[in-house]
Formats: structure tokens, C-alpha cells, sequence
């Protein structure tokens, strides 16, 4: 008995020495981007239900308040002490920019008016953010510890001149990049790129700028040749990096903190680069008549495997452009051939490769061209006009002309009365090697023994139309199926919501809330897909708020919607685990399911 009275009696003067410190602390972003979703959350130390709300006209009231109650009790070296916490949050949403003050809330504590902290929120648009963020944010790293930049190995360059493009990370001794959330490379308009180095994994060296050390990391390289002249400005581009951080942690009480704790979180970090610039400057305007855009020093050469050949037999024309320039964006050389000739699109190999001195090797059009008639023929020279970067001048070199002698196929009078029996269509080019028709094992019919008006005739035709008929039918039936398919997945809206539902609850059993909020948004965006007939890969916001208003859902149950999507898309990367806030989210979008299932 005397046991029970002393533990009552330590229990009692607990609360009682705890109450008399009660408090209510108000917490929430100092900073906020406009239209931007941020928590507004009170901590009592205590458990209580008399929450006195500030004035909040001045925000909109996604959600809130939403209230979770944690306590525990404690015995350590024979003092024991319990505490409890009561929490009170709301989701909120800026109507306009500038700095609004939230008023105190309030709790009533016997008989006593128990006051919260005043807040400050500063309201800022998009541009503003942006700058701000450039220079510091919440992982209070600044813009000189942390940054990427895109360098130019030229500032200058003509029309279809090459440079290099790279862009670097920088970063500072004791910052621990643990990876890349968002990575929005610079898009280059204005120029055709070849890309160099992308490294799935980056080497980090060291450099010294301006006397402080920097670990270098290089992240993409790429060769740029501008395709207008003029000023050409390359845009700043975002990368958002995550950081790991050391937390700094007070003395725990929880004997189990220091095994289950890493000591580290990981922040996002948001860095933009700097602005570029090249001065691209226009070719001369003299330009040769030939002239098709090739910058680069370049040389053509041509050749035939065969000089003495018989008429109908064929000929592999090489032409060969080698050099450093714009190679990818040289064009198919022009060949005149005399007209006895035929003449097939060509096959192209290119043996060129792209690095920091630009794209550099060769390109060959590998031509199949047949003469017709026997007699001498030349093949004319090869032009190609470009224009050098090192002098400055336009250059046009050619092949030399290639002789052809072309015997005559036996019985042939003239050039001009015989025709070639052989067309393009009787021939196909495989490697070096040209097939004819076959000329042996031919079997031949009897004359007038023609299949028009015979017994497998009308059997082929008969069966053309029935399989005509079977694929008529089979197409009219896949095209009803497919029309049931979607009343069932209509009908079976709901059944397949409440089987995610069902797993959503098992997750808030087992206070997991990452999938618990994945189960719930799943589940939503399913119903919608199924019930308004709206392929999951084409849903949005957009349209399917748009069908709902057609269908006659009235505008507070599809905010109700948005704001339901809103949160469960907030909490899914929340560290906060309110089993409360669980709660309410799968109460309310149970409801939210229901009605519209009655109402469409």
C-alpha cells in the first residue's frame, strides 16, 4: 500500500511540476515562393483541446487544423517524468507577395490564457526566389562554396566553326554531394551539338581560383557549331544537388537514438550557372557558287574499282571526304555521270570521331553506278568548296577525272538504237556483288495453260473471300471487346479504389507513411482514370477537373480533390509521421471517393 501511495505521489508532483511550464511554440518557413504549399505548425507541451486559432484571411487554408497527440513516461534512476505533446498543423497557400505577421494562438490551461509566439512570413515571387537561392538556402551554403559554370574554349568563332562547351561543378573542402535530384543540362539553341563526355560517374579533381582550392568535377562536355551569326547567348540552367549534412544533436533521452541515427540528413541544394555568351561572326560574302555550309579544313578524293568493264556490268564509285571540320553536317557530294549510266543512292560509312579538337576522319559515299552501252567514258571531276578557319578564305579542291572503258556486248549497233533489258529492279547490291536472275533450272508452261478460269482459281478466290469475311468479323468483335473493356474498368472503379484503400490501411497500421500516401494518391488517380475513361498516361489535374465540371461535381468537392492530391504528394518526402494527419487524409478521401461515385 505504502509502495502504490509513494508511486501516486511521484506521479502527481510530475504534472504538477510539469504544468507549471506549459507553452505553445509557433513554427514555420521565414521565406515563402508565392502559390507555394508550406506548414504552419503549433507544439503544446501538454495535452489539450482549448486551441485558440490566429486570423489567417490573409492565407488560404488548404488544410488545418489537423491535430496529433504524442506522450511518453520515463523512469530513469528511480525519477520518472512524462511528458506530452499536442500539435496543431495547418497547409497553407499565399494569395499575394510581401510580409504578413500571424497573431499568436492561443491555449486555455486552467482558467489561464496561454499565448504562442508572433510569426513573420515573407511572400516572394519566382525571380526573387531564385536569386535568393542562388545565394544562400537552407542548407546555409553560399554561392562561393557551392556552383557550376559553363566554360568556352573560344569566345569568337565563324559561322560552322567548332568549340567546346564545358560544364564544371565546384565545390569546396568538407561539402559531401550525395547525388543529383534534378539535372537540367543547357539546352544550346541556337547551335548543333555533339556531345563528348557525359560521365555516369565524375572524376573530381583539384584547382586553385583566385587563391581558395576547389574540387572540380566536369559534367558534361560538348562540341558546338553555331548556325547563325551574330551574338548567340547561352542561358543559365539549374542543378539541384542533395547534401549531406552532419546533425548536430542535443543530449537524447531515448537510450536507442544513438544506434538507429546516422547523424546525417540530406538536403536539396538548388545551384544555377552563370550567363555565356559567343560573338559568332558571318563567312565572307564571297562565296563560291558550290559553296553548301563546310567550315573545317577538308580534302575529297575518288576512285573506281574497275577501269575496263562490259556494258550492264557494274562499277563501286568511292568518293572520300577526310579531314577536321563539321562533318556530320557535310553534304552528299555531286556526281555527274554521263547518261548512259545508272546511278544508286550511295552507302555511307563514317569513320569520323568527336573530341576537343572537333570532329575529325573521314566519310565515304560508296556509289554503285552501271553503264548502259560499251564505248570511252569520263567521269567529271568532284567539287567540294569550304571555307578554312586558319586563312580565312574560301578553298574548293576536286578529284581527278576517272576514265571508263565500257566494251561492247555482242550484237550491239549503237549506242543510241539498243536498250538495256536489264532495270534497276533486277538487281540488288550485296557488299561488292551483284546478283542476276537466275538462268538455270527455269520451268516453263504449256502455251495457253493459264490459272485464270481453273479449278484452283475459284478455289483461291473462295478462300480470299472468306478470309475476308473471318477478319471482318474478328476485327467488328476485338472493337466491342475493347468498348467493354472500358465500361468494366468504369464499373469497377470503386472495387479496384477500395483494394488500394485497403493497402493504404495497412500501411497507416504500420505507421508507414511514405507508402500509406503513395497507396492513397494511387488510388485516387486510378479511380479517376477508370471512371471518367482517361488513360492514366494522358490524366492530369487539368483534364480531369475539367471532365468532373462536366459532369456536374460541384467546385468545393474537386478542391477538395486538389487539396487531398496536394498533401498526399507534400507528405510522401515529409519527415513528419502524424498518425492523426494520416487518418484525416484516409477519412477524407474515402468520403471524397463516395460521393463521386454517387453522383457520376
Amino acid at each position: 500500500m505504502k509502495k502504490i501511495l509513494v508511486i501516486i505521489i511521484v506521479i502527481f508532483s510530475t504534472t504538477v511540476s510539469f504544468s507549471q511550464n506549459v507553452k505553445i511554440t509557433a513554427s514555420a518557413k521565414s521565406t515563402v515562393v508565392l502559390g507555394e504549399r508550406f506548414r504552419l505548425i503549433y507544439q503544446v507541451n501538454t495535452n489539450t483541446n482549448s486551441f485558440i486559432p490566429p486570423n489567417l484571411s490573409e492565407f488560404q487554408v488548404l488544410m488545418g487544423p489537423s491535430k496529433s497527440v504524442s506522450s511518453s513516461y520515463n523512469i530513469v534512476n528511480g525519477n520518472s517524468s512524462r511528458t506530452s505533446t499536442t500539435g496543431f498543423t495547418y497547409y497553407l497557400v499565399a494569395k499575394k507577395t510581401g510580409k504578413f505577421k500571424i497573431a499568436p494562438a492561443q491555449i486555455k490551461y486552467k482558467g489561464k490564457i496561454i499565448k504562442s509566439n508572433e510569426l513573420v512570413i515573407n511572400i516572394v515571387d519566382k525571380k526573387t526566389a531564385i536569386k535568393n537561392t542562388n545565394t544562400t538556402n537552407q542548407s546555409g551554403i553560399s554561392n562561393k562554396d557551392l556552383y557550376i559554370k559553363t566554360h568556352l574554349s573560344r569566345n569568337s568563332v565563324y559561322e560552322g566553326e567548332h568549340l567546346i562547351a564545358t560544364v564544371k561543378i565546384y565545390f569546396k573542402d568538407g561539402i559531401n554531394i550525395a547525388g543529383f535530384d534534378k539535372i537540367e543540362m543547357p539546352s544550346f539553341d541556337g547551335f548543333y551539338t555533339q556531345e563528348i563526355i557525359k560521365p555516369n560517374n565524375i572524376t573530381v579533381t583539384k584547382e586553385n581560383i583566385n587563391g581558395i582550392n576547389y574540387n572540380v568535377g566536369v559534367l558534361q562536355k560538348t562540341i558546338l557549331y553555331p548556325q547563325k551569326s551574330g551574338k548567340i547567348s547561352i542561358s543559365p540552367f539549374d542543378i539541384t544537388c542533395i547534401l549531406q549534412q552532419r546533425v548536430q544533436r542535443g543530449r537524447s533521452r531515448n537510450l536507442f537514438d544513438g544506434f538507429f541515427s546516422s547523424g546525417y540528413r540530406n538536403i536539396k541544394h538548388k545551384i544555377r550557372s552563370n550567363n555565356a555568351s559567343i560573338n559568332v561572326k558571318a563567312l565572307p560574302t564571297n562565296k563560291p557558287k558550290d559553296f553548301s555550309g563546310a567550315v573545317g579544313k577538308l580534302n575529297i578524293k575518288s576512285k573506281i574499282d574497275k577501269t575496263e568493264v562490259g556494258s550492264d556490268e557494274p562499277i563501286i564509285l568511292t568518293v572520300t571526304i577526310s579531314g577536321n571540320g563539321n562533318m556530320k553536317l557535310l553534304p552528299e557530294p555531286e556526281i555527274v555521270l554521263p547518261p548512259d549510266f545508272d546511278v544508286y543512292d550511295p552507302k555511307i560509312k563514317n569513320n569520323y570521331k568527336n573530341d576537343e579538337t572537333g570532329s575529325h576522319g573521314n566519310i565515304k559515299y560508296e556509289y554503285l553506278i552501271i553503264p548502259r552501252h560499251g564505248g570511252e567514258f569520263k567521269i567529271p571531276k568532284i567539287k567540294l568548296s569550304y571555307f578554312d578557319t586558319r586563312s580565312k578564305k574560301y578553298i574548293t579542291k576536286s578529284t581527278n577525272k576517272l576514265l571508263i572503258n565500257v566494251k561492247k556486248a555482242e550484237g550491239e549497233l549503237s549506242s543510241n538504237t539498243i536498250a538495256s533489258t536489264v532495270t534497276k529492279e533486277n538487281l540488288q547490291y550485296l557488299g561488292n556483288d551483284i546478283r542476276f536472275i537466275k538462268t538455270s533450272n527455269i520451268k516453263l508452261n504449256k502455251k495457253n495453260d493459264f490459272i485464270f478460269g481453273s479449278l484452283q482459281f475459284y478455289f483461291v478466290y473462295i478462300l480470299s473471300i472468306v478470309g475476308f469475311i473471318t477478319i471482318f468479323i474478328l476485327k467488328r468483335k476485338r472493337i466491342k471487346e475493347n468498348a467493354n473493356t472500358l465500361l468494366i474498368k468504369n464499373k469497377k472503379a470503386s472495387k479496384v479504389a477500395k483494394k488500394r484503400f485497403k493497402l493504404a490501411n495497412k500501411h497507416l497500421n504500420d505507421n508507414n507513411n511514405e507508402q500509406f500516401y503513395l497507396e492513397i494518391t494511387t488510388a485516387v488517380w486510378g479511380y479517376l482514370s477508370d471512371k471518367l475513361s482517361i488513360q492514366l498516361a494522358n490524366l492530369s489535374k487539368e483534364n480531369a477537373i475539367q471532365v468532373l465540371t462536366e459532369k456536374g461535381i460541384c467546385e468545393e468537392k474537386i478542391s477538395n480533390l486538389t487539396s487531398l492530391l496536394d498533401i498526399c504528394e507534400f507528405e510522401r518526402f515529409s519527415s513528419s509521421k502524424s498518425s492523426t494527419q494520416m487518418h484525416e487524409v484516409y477519412e477524407n478521401s474515402i468520403k471524397l471517393i463516395s460521393t463521386f461515385e454517387n453522383k457520376l
